[in-house]
């Protein structure tokens, strides 16, 4: 499948959001100051998003208790390839809500850090919905009858090391986007994300769907109960 690009996507956070992401973050009441702090980065954010994606479809082969991407792409993390054991095939997708709002965070960063972080943290929220949409949009567009799907996986999760990322980008090669790659595979913008979704023509037998459900770090942040 060659190379698809999604051009804007329509993304946006709502301040009850915002909200909810910093209760979980300092487990305390927000005050009044904040909650109007909080109205004013959602507004600037939601103001300068500009998200775009990129994705392709690939083929998988396991073998031997390994399993092998778009042909030539080893994967070194034990629990993606147990999560891609039964799947024939897969989207891999690197999708970001651009500079603009990375560059005003920086700047408020100096300025007021204090707001800088409100700013940062709904983009955050503005970047995973971004995602949502994208693994949603694929989903829908290429889930055929009897074909599964997991959910989706990035480079840093769990036992898969940031440095795989290289892989992905390989694989996605492409200007549109303007994401780079730093030396220690952070991208930029930050507020980017990419992932990997399994597919499985094969029916239910050995399919997982979710791999925290079969994970016994039960303490972890980012564990998925659905």
């Amino acid at each position: 499948m060659e190379l698809k690009i999604i051009q804007s996507i329509p993304v946006s956070i709502s301040h009850d959001d915002l909200i909810d992401d910093i209760k979980n973050d300092k487990g305390q009441p927000v005050s009044k100051r904040i909650r109007n702090e909080t109205k004013n980065a959602v507004k600037e954010v939601n103001r300068l998003i500009n998200a775009k994606a990129v994705y392709k479809e690939i083929p998988i082969t396991s073998e031997n208790g390994s399993v092998t991407l778009d042909d030539d792409i080893s994967i070194q993390s034990k629990k993606l390839t147990h999560l891609l054991r039964s799947c024939d095939k897969a989207v891999v997708f690197i999708v970001t809500i651009g500079s603009e709002v990375e560059q005003m965070i920086n700047r408020e960063m100096n300025n007021q850090p204090h707001y800088g972080y409100l700013l940062d943290a709904a983009a955050s929220l503005a970047a995973e919905a971004a995602a949502e949409y994208v693994n949603d949009s694929i989903v829908q567009n290429l889930f055929n009858d009897g074909e599964r799907t997991t959910l989706r996986y990035s480079p840093g999760y769990c036992d898969w090391p940031l440095t795989e990322q290289k892989k992905l980008f390989k694989i996605l090669l492409n200007d549109e986007l303007d994401i780079q790659l730093s030396d220690q595979c952070l991208m930029s913008p930050r507020k980017s994300i990419s992932a990997i979704v399994g597919i499985s023509s094969n029916g239910s037998q050995g399919f997982i769907k979710n791999i925290c459900k079969i994970c016994k770090k039960y303490d972890c942040p980012y564990r998925r109960t659905s």
